[in-house]
């Protein structure tokens, strides 16, 4: 896997072209799709390769209860944003999806990081990385929690940490797509604006209008209604 993933600034999601399976592209699964890994999920590719296939991470999968990286540097910088979370519930702002997230069904064990650099005003990510925990560069990742901790909140990096990543052989996401188990979100990157909210899922659909406007509000088991 690639440590560092270069995003177009200029993606083209739907509007009538071939689907883009490129790194930086977001998938939304389809309201029936039944997976138990993958339902009502948001995705965001990170890397394509013809022979290796294609990853990514879930971008709005909580881990199960008390499931935390094991790093110090990282647990004390989950700690000190969850506590200004909870400042922020009390004064009854909106609480969202946690920093910890579930990334996928591979490699569950091992905890990763996703540093998004997004640029509102040229509405394109200057960077994007993927790090892997416990793979050397320890120190790197030390001054990447400080500077996060300690800079000015306009000059912060979004920081996501993930357990485990999701992963397709080659042809199989192409595949998926075809089968309609996945939607190509159309949105360019105003997601990213939606990242911590629980119902990201709704959210990015109703933005797309149209029939998946609709679809988001299907229910989860149409069978039961």
């Amino acid at each position: 896997m690639p440590n560092r993933i270069n995003v177009p600034s200029d993606p083209i999601y739907g509007q009538g072209k071939p689907a883009d399976l490129s790194p930086g592209t977001i998938l939304i699964a389809d309201p029936f799709l039944n997976d138990p890994n993958f339902e009502r999920t948001v995705l965001l590719l990170l890397h394509a390769d013809a022979e290796e296939g294609h990853m990514g991470l879930v971008l709005n999968k909580e881990t199960p209860e008390g499931m935390l990286p094991h790093h110090d540097a990282v647990a004390d910088f989950l700690a000190s944003r969850t506590a200004n979370a909870l400042l922020k519930a009390e004064q009854e702002m909106p609480q969202g999806l946690p920093l910890w997230r579930s990334g996928g069904p591979v490699e569950t064990e091992e905890w990763f990081i996703l540093k998004l650099c997004y640029e509102p005003h040229d509405h394109a990510f200057s960077e994007i990385n993927f790090i892997q925990l416990g793979e050397g560069d320890e120190e790197g990742i030390d001054d990447l929690l400080r500077h996060n901790t300690l800079a000015d909140p306009k000059d912060q990096d979004l920081l996501l940490f993930f357990a485990g990543y999701a992963g397709w052989t080659p042809g199989q996401l192409e595949s998926e797509l075809q089968s309609k188990s996945w939607i190509l979100y159309s949105g360019g990157f105003d997601w990213v604006n939606h990242i911590h909210q629980a119902d990201l899922w709704s959210i990015l659909l109703k933005s797309m209008g149209g029939e998946h406007s609709m679809m988001a509000s299907f229910p989860r088991h149409p069978i039961l209604n």
